[in-house]
Parts: C-alpha cells; structure tokens; sequence
C-alpha cells in the first residue's frame, strides 16, 4: 500500500482512536526516505501551527512506519523544543503525554518508551518555566530605562577580574554559575530587551550604576542562568541519554550511561590541565617575545595622563584617548606578535593541528584572514588592557565612575576611522559581518561569538569579552567551516602515521576500499603483530555549549556507523582477500581487529560507542609515544606492560579501558538542586574526586611507577606532553 492511501484510508478523525486500523494499514508498508521526508515535514508544519490533532496524525504515521528514524529526526531538528513555544511548553507537553499515554498499543521499543515518559516528566512544569520567562520580561522592563548598557557593564565586569565561581555545590546563588555562563545568560537577557523593552534610541548608551552596585539585577541574571539551565538539560535529554523521574515536587534528571557523562566531564577537565599545563611551558619559551602587558604598564607609567582623561560632560566619566602617533599604530600593526598574542596562538595551532601560517592566512571572510582579525582585537586589547589597569586601580574609591567608563562606544565614522588603521576598507564590512550584531539580524546574541553590538549609528564593544573570548574558534563555529576543509588527508591521521613510523609499525592513512559491495575509506590503519588496528578521525573542534557538545556527538554516531561498516566488510572473506591485496598486508582468518574513534578534542575521551572505544588524538598519540602519565604526586606512572610497546598494550588502552577505568573510578556522584518556583530539579553528574587525584593512589593499584626527581605540580594528570 502506498502512503497516499493509508492516509486517505484513515480520513480526518484521531488516528489514535483507531490505532488497529492504522496498524493494518501499515503491517507490510515499507517507508521510503521521501516516505520519511514527507511524515516529517507534515509533523513539523502543523507543529509550528500548534495543531494538536493533525500534529498527533503525523506523528503517530511515522511512529508506526518506522519509529527510530522519524524520532531520531524529530529529536535532532528540536521540533518540540520549549524555546519554539516561547517558553510556554503546554502543546508540546500534551503531545508528549499522548504517546506515553498510548505506547503500548504503538508498540514502542523501551529506549523511545523512555523518552516519551522522560520529556513528558520535563515538559510538565511548562507552567512554572513560562512564569519564570514572564518574570524575566517584566524585570526587564521594569528597569528598561538602563538595562541594555547596565547588563553588558556586569558581563565586561566579569570578564574583566576573571571572577571564577564561588559556590560549588549551591545552584541556588549567582555565584554557582562561571563568568561564561553569566555571559551566555546576559547575552539571553540583552536579546530579549531589545525583543520586549522598546527602548527610545536615546536611552540605549544610560546607565545606572547605582544599581548594579546594588546588585539590583542580580536576582534578573540569576532567573536567566536557571532558564538557560532548563534550556540544557532538555538537550541532555534530547541528546545525551538523561531520563527523568518524578517524586513529590521534584523532577530528577540523571544520564543512563554513567560512562557517557563521565567521559564529557574528564574531557572537559582533561582540556583545562591540558592547555594551562602547555600554555605555562611555551610562555617560559617566549621570553624574547615583547609582552603588551608590559608595554603598557611603562606607557601608564610614562603617559598616563596624556592616555586616561577624567571628563565630566555630559556625565562624569574616565575616557581612554589614543592620540594619533603614527609610530604607536605602526606598532601594533607589526606582523609579529606579542608574548600573550603567541601564547594563545600556539596553543589553537596545537589543537587544531594546523601550522601558525594556515590559522593566520585563512580567510574566515570572503577576503578577511585571521590575521587581519587578531591585529583589530590586538588594537582593542591594547585599549582594555591600558584602560583597565588604570580603572582597576580607581574602582575602590570611584566605582560609580569606574563602572559608567568600563564599555566604549563608537559612532560608526569612528570605528571605521580605526579600523582602516589597521585593515584594508573593503575588509572592514567583512569584520563587521563577523564579530558584530544587531537585533535587526534575528539571530540569538551571544557575547562571546559577536562581542560588537550594532545600536542605530553606535556600536558598543565590551572589550574584556571580546579580547578574553577565543575569536579563532568561535568564528570557525559561527562559519561551520574548519582550518583543512580542502585537505585530502585529516591531519590526525597524519599524525598517527607519524607515531607509529617512530615505533616502526606498518601503517598507512587515507586508503580507500570498493569491493563486495562495500564502499568507503579508512582513515589510518596499523599492523602490530598479528592485530590490525582501524582509526576513525572526527577532528571537531573543542565544544563550547550543549549544542556544539551534540555536534560532537552526532560525530560519533556517523564514525560509529562508518566503522560497523568495516567490521562487517573484514567480516566478508572476499573482502579480506581484496584489501590484503591491495595494501600488501598478510591478513589471515586469525588475524584479530580493533577499531578505535579519534577526535581532535578531549571531550568524550574514554567512552565506547558500538563496542567502538573513544580517544582523543594527543592522549592517543602520547600513549604510543611513551605509555606513561606525570601525576603530581612526584611519580610517573607507566601504563605499558613492559618497556617494549606491543599489540597487547594498545589492546589494553583501547578494549580494555585499563587507563580510563582508573581515570573514571576517580569521579564521584553528585547531586546538584535548582530551586524553580514550586518545583525542584536534582541534577545527578560527577565530578573529579581531588583527593584520588592529588593522592595518585588509583594508579599504584593498577600501574608500575617510578619516583621522579623534579615534581611537577601544575595538574593532576599530565596524559599529553605532545
């Protein structure tokens, strides 16, 4: 039967009521792909139109015709997510609670039985969350006369002292949630003024800092980072394999792959160590490099008054005035950098495994590079870090003034007047394009992506978030391109091949395969002993939010599915036979395989997709390397078997986790409780058990070790010296 006539057969009433007819409509139908495209499109449309019945139709069609791949597309596309009902979430709710309601008689598996009961559980307090948006909107306009330049002065002020979260444990405090969430929440509430507020144009630029000294809006940014919590967890939920239950008034969300939320809470951590651990070791190598910082305290000292100017028209205020020297622009126009410009440039080329020259040459814009980007934001930074030095040395006895000066603003013949000191004219539309925003974009704001704010003629640049955010990477994120789009060998693969040349292991990269009706590529591969390892490589860049932390994700499951498809292919005799031939390898019937997914981030590093381990590439590379780990309790801990690398280590590492278990073993289960107006969410994760860590003792268990003579105390874990 076609999909036109099970359609025409179930007429205009709730399929639901009649869900026999429907299941013997559809006994032996087999969906196509446009079959899909079509159920989907039509669940999606009157979605978007709230109409219960024919949204329910759809819906309960595609469940029956084939009920992982309509829900999986559902699911990824967001379709009945809360923020596409203005934060009042009732239709989806109710649409949710339908198919629980009725998943036996739709015969759904229990892993889509779960997620029905646990987004019908999360989507119940819809109530509570849109009163919570209202309170958000009302706040908002209460305070509507300043609040556009008061919330981007909070977030430039946490940027500015670098202010690091308080309370560990306690959600219920501001204090809970880092300088980038509070940005993230600012962001939300900026977007939303400008939405809801009406401001006049006149009092874009007011400020009141009464009541930011106050903390007047604390409790507002606070209501913000909550929602934007809620926001996150239904992504854990979408994404991550988080289900909910319900006791009482509380809602309590916890993963049901303990393994899976470990291995993003390592990466996470992991990433930290990591980079300070590196970032310290090439700063001490920069010494001959010049430091801005330093050149600007000797200018504060020097020039100070000819630099920092106290006006009192129209308001009171301290004012950063850059006379025009051609010899100051000309220097910060030079093609070299500074030592904090190369600390930070070294450590992206190292983790996205690409050359200074290919990060500062890329065009991010049509003729716009990197490099034109980071001369602009070396001039700014230049600004923010004269201008701050002398402000953080006044905000004791003048914060009403320091507070009013923090932000500059440019009309748009001055920005442009700057800018074409240090780029060409015709690229300046291009940066613009880039790093600014405007309401008049529709786009979601979000400081830390586009730190310029286009209002009429004015454009605001909170400095300390613009020069403290990583402009590289979330460029690359708001272009969704990558460094080596065009490059026909992944660079990790490339650097595989490298480590196993120095252990004098066979190996070969990009080889691509086209036999018994398997097609495809593999990405590296080695022969050790009698074992063939296989490399998947997803170079993603190191994720920043829930969503870009779902892109990654969604890199796993298509590597997980390429790689299904190659252990199938070396299941196939013909198969064996064909690609031994092809790449001059002896592969027999005893020959033993071993996948393995490697990721240009840490994030994910430990976990097991399909029986597929996870790894990231330096801790991956490092292994074969050297096998061992630093710990900063003055031992090295050596995770091979012998001092001779063999098949059977490799095995250890990636099939056995015999690394990660004891790294994950080290992680204790907390419980994190945000308070909402009349109902409560326990947040179950983990998190890195410090005395385990600093105490080493998991290691001794499990590793040989040797004391070393030089400890060293920067981290935890030194996995990667590459």
């Amino acid at each position: 039967m076609e999909l036109h006539k099970i359609i025409e057969g179930m007429g205009r009433g709730l399929w639901l009521k009649d869900i026999d007819k429907l299941l013997a409509f559809t006994q032996n139908f087999q969906a196509t792909k446009k079959d899909l495209n079509l159920i989907f499109e039509n669940v999606k449309k009157y979605a978007n139109k709230k109409q219960k019945g024919k949204t329910l139709n759809w819906l309960v069609l595609g469940l029956t015709v084939n009920q992982n791949k309509i829900l999986n597309r559902i699911i990824h596309d967001g379709l009945f997510r809360t923020t596409n009902y203005n934060y009042n979430a009732k239709f989806a709710y109710e649409i949710h609670n339908e198919i629980k309601s009725n998943h036996a008689a739709l015969f759904l598996n229990e892993k889509n039985r779960t997620y029905f009961n646990s987004k019908t559980i999360f989507l119940s307090p819809y109530k509570q969350i849109s009163l919570l948006f209202n309170e958000i909107i009302c706040d908002l306009k209460k305070y509507k006369k300043t609040i556009f330049k008061d919330l981007l002065i909070i977030a430039d002020f946490y940027f500015l002292y670098d202010i690091y979260p308080q309370q560990k444990h306690d959600p219920s405090k501001l204090t809970f949630f880092s300088k980038e969430e509070i940005s993230e929440a600012i962001s939300f509430l900026t977007f939303h003024s400008l939405k809801y507020c009406k401001i006049p144009s006149t009092l874009y630029l007011e400020s009141n800092e009464k009541n930011i000294i106050e903390n007047k809006y604390e409790p507002l940014i606070f209501k913000a980072c909550l929602l934007k919590k809620y926001l996150e967890w239904e992504i854990d939920i979408d994404a991550f394999k988080f289900e909910c239950s319900k006791n009482g008034n509380k809602i309590n969300l916890k993963s049901r792959d303990p393994l899976l939320e470990k291995s993003r809470k390592n990466g996470w951590v992991s990433t930290e160590i990591q980079k300070l651990n590196f970032q310290g070791r090439i700063h001490s190598d920069l010494n001959e490099a010049e430091s801005l910082e330093v050149l600007c305290d000797n200018l504060l000292n020097k020039y100070g008054d000819l630099f920092i100017k106290k006006r009192k028209e129209p308001v009171e205020r301290f004012t950063l005035e850059i006379p025009y020297e051609p010899n100051l622009f000309e220097f910060l126009k030079k093609q070299t950098f500074f030592k904090e410009e190369l600390t930070l440039l070294i450590t992206e080329c190292r983790e996205m495994f690409v050359s200074l020259d290919d990060i500062l040459q890329y065009k991010v814009r049509n003729q716009l590079t990197f490099h034109d980007v980071l001369i602009v934001k070396r001039f700014f930074n230049f600004l923010r870090t004269l201008f701050s030095k002398h402000l953080k040395d006044q905000m004791k006895d003048n914060p009403t003034i320091v507070l009013r000066s923090l932000i500059p603003v440019f009309n748009k013949e001055r920005l442009f007047e700057i800018l074409r000191i240090f780029i060409p004219d015709n690229k300046i539309d291009d940066l613009l394009g880039l790093l600014s925003w405007s309401y008049e974009q529709n786009t979601i704001l979000d400081l830390q992506y586009r730190p310029i704010i286009k209002i009429g003629n004015s454009y605001v640049i909170p400095t300390n978030i613009m020069c403290k955010s990583n402009l590289i990477r979330n460029s690359l994120y708001i272009i969704r391109k990558r460094i080596y789009d065009n490059v026909e060998e992944d660079p990790i693969a490339t650097l595989l091949k490298e480590e196993f040349r120095g252990k004098n292991i066979t190996s070969e990269t990009n080889v691509k395969y086209n036999s018994q009706g398997f097609i495809g590529d593999i990405d590296a591969l080695a022969k050790l002993e009698n074992t063939i390892f296989i490399f998947e490589a997803k170079n993603t860049i190191l994720p920043a939010n829930p969503y870009e932390l779902r892109t990654t994700y969604d890199n796993l499951i298509k590597a997980s599915s390429q790689l299904d498809k190659i252990v199938r292919a070396f299941n196939n005799d013909s198969f064996r036979k064909y690609f031994s031939e092809k790449i001059g390898w002896v592969i027999s019937p005893q020959t033993k395989f071993c996948t393995c997914i490697v990721l240009g981030n840490r994030v994910f590093s430990g976990y097991r997709i399909n029986g597929h381990p996870v790894r990231s590439t330096f801790e991956l590379c490092h292994f074969i390397d050297e096998g061992r780990v630093e710990h900063q309790d003055g031992n090295t801990y050596y995770l091979w078997e012998s001092d001779i690398f063999k098949a059977s280590d490799l095995m250890n590492y990636l099939m056995h986790d015999h690394f990660h278990k004891v790294q994950f073993d080290m992680y204790d289960k907390i419980i994190l409780e945000y308070f909402f107006k009349q109902i409560n969410f326990n947040y179950y994760t983990y998190e890195a058990n410090e005395d385990s860590f600093i105490s080493g003792n998991k290691f001794k268990e499990k590793f040989r070790f040797v004391k070393r003579k030089d400890v060293i105390s920067s981290g935890p874990v030194r996995i990667s010296q590459a």
